[in-house]
């Protein structure tokens, strides 16, 4: 938002038609605090710059790709990816293999 422009603003069922999604699923997500929201008293908007960083935050790679940016501001770097459960499952069984238990209790 710059100098006097004010925001566009959405409603739940405006949001939930671009992402393609039921105004419910619009509802969970913001009251879970994942998709930002301005109130006025009880109506609820939603920015087209909050829901460009609810997509960028939702966006996921492919499995095991790593972004090209990530890989060369961190050249020569040790550095920590956090997978998700099912990715992190599919690694372990690329790399020891489908037959061993992979999950507690061996």
């Amino acid at each position: 938002m710059s100098g006097d422009a004010l925001p566009q603003l959405m409603t739940e069922k405006e949001v939930a038609m671009v992402l393609r999604c039921s105004p419910a699923t619009i509802g969970r997500e913001r009251r879970a605090g994942r998709l930002g929201c301005i109130t006025v008293r009880r109506r609820v908007f939603i920015t087209p710059e909050q829901v460009a960083d609810y997509i960028k935050g939702h966006t996921q790679s492919p499995t095991g790709a790593v972004p090209d940016d990530f890989v060369s501001a961190n050249r020569g770097h040790a550095t920590a990816v956090t997978l998700r459960p099912a990715d992190a499952l599919a690694l372990a069984r690329a790399t020891f293999g489908a037959t061993r238990r992979l999950v507690n209790g061996g």
